[in-house]
Parts: C-alpha cells; sequence; structure tokens
C-alpha cells in the first residue's frame, strides 16, 4: 500500500493522500489524479450503453469537466475520511473502478460498490480487485463491515460478494432509482 502526504512551507500542510494498491503484475487499484479525467470521461462514454443498465451516475459526467470536478471531490471525501475511489488500471489502461462510501467512522463499516467495463468481465480482475480492497479496508481502513447492493437482475455483479463469502441479509424493494425506473437491491 502506498499513502503519501506532501507538505510545503511556512508550516501549511498541504494533504495529498494517495493509495495504490497491486492487485497483479499487470492490475493496479489507484485514487485518481486531474490527469485522469479524459481517460475516464472516453471509457464511460464509449462504454455507456452497456453501463447504464446498472450504473445510475452516468448522466452526471457529461463532460472531462465534470470528471476532473468528481476525482477532486472522490480525492477530498477520502482526505475527510468520508469515502474512497478507486480506479481499475489494466496493463496501464483504466477499465473500471470501485468506490467505497460513505464512511462512517464511528461505526466502523462502509458501502462498496464496483464497475467493469464489459469486454474485460470474465478474467478475474474484479474479483482479484475487490479481494484487495476488502483487505484494504478491513486491515488499513479499521473497518468491521463491508455492505454491498446490487441490483437483483445483476446477475454477474451480484454472484461477485456471494463467491467472496458476503453474506445475503434482504432484498430492498425498490431500493435504487436507474434513469427512469426503480430497481430491487440484494444487501
Amino acid at each position: 500500500y502506498r499513502v503519501t502526504v506532501s507538505t510545503v512551507s511556512n508550516s501549511d500542510i498541504l494533504i495529498d493522500m494517495k493509495v495504490s494498491l497491486l492487485v497483479r503484475e499487470n492490475i493496479i487499484l489507484r485514487t485518481l489524479e486531474d490527469a485522469d479525467a479524459q481517460e475516464f470521461f472516453d471509457i464511460t462514454k464509449k462504454n455507456n450503453t452497456y453501463l447504464r443498465k446498472w450504473l445510475g451516475w452516468l448522466d452526471d459526467d457529461m463532460t472531462v469537466e465534470d470528471t476532473k470536478k468528481y476525482i477532486q471531490e472522490s480525492n477530498k471525501r477520502f482526505e475527510n475520511k468520508e469515502g474512497l475511489d478507486l480506479g481499475i488500471f489494466y496493463e496501464g489502461k483504466q477499465i473500471g473502478g470501485i468506490g467505497l462510501f460513505p464512511w462512517d467512522t464511528a461505526n466502523k463499516k462502509i458501502s462498496i460498490a464496483y464497475w467493469l467495463v464489459e469486454e474485460y468481465q470474465g478474467k478475474g480482475i474484479m474479483t482479484d480487485s475487490l479481494k484487495k480492497v476488502i483487505e484494504y479496508a478491513f486491515t488499513e481502513m479499521g473497518l468491521n463491515r463491508i455492505e454491498v447492493t446490487v441490483a437483483l437482475e445483476n446477475v454477474k455483479s451480484s454472484a461477485l460478494p456471494k463467491k467472496l463469502g458476503f453474506t445475503l441479509e434482504g432484498i430492498a424493494r425498490e431500493g435504487n432509482w436507474l434513469y427512469d425506473h426503480f430497481v430491487d437491491l440484494e444487501v
């Protein structure tokens, strides 16, 4: 794990917290930077039709500037111990993301969300990435509980928590608005 803190003169502290997790030789999870905005934007737009089936935030990301704003807000959330967003990079190319939020420090729990472009699915990338993030959350973030909510009909995504030992606690009926309809969520 790598977390860095940078300082500047006059006793002012500029916190520059970055997380980088090596999953496999060719897979790295890391916090995003402004320089990643164009690639993040391009990959979500290129894969928009596929990702829209389950991700409700795509309409909030209409320009590269929107993406930069998201990245900056995401990094601020991590500095404030409110959440953590990581890009999934395969051979240096961003192919997905994992988000941990909201970070409930009092109760030592968090929710996890994840996405991966279609062409990289079925290669164990998300399974291995989630394992690494879960390990980081329990050991480095000091969490006691991680919750996953997945659309009931999203069979591929729903299989991952079960494969990783999560327990199905119930169904949240109409738990998420997805553009023009509600979907039920497995918790």
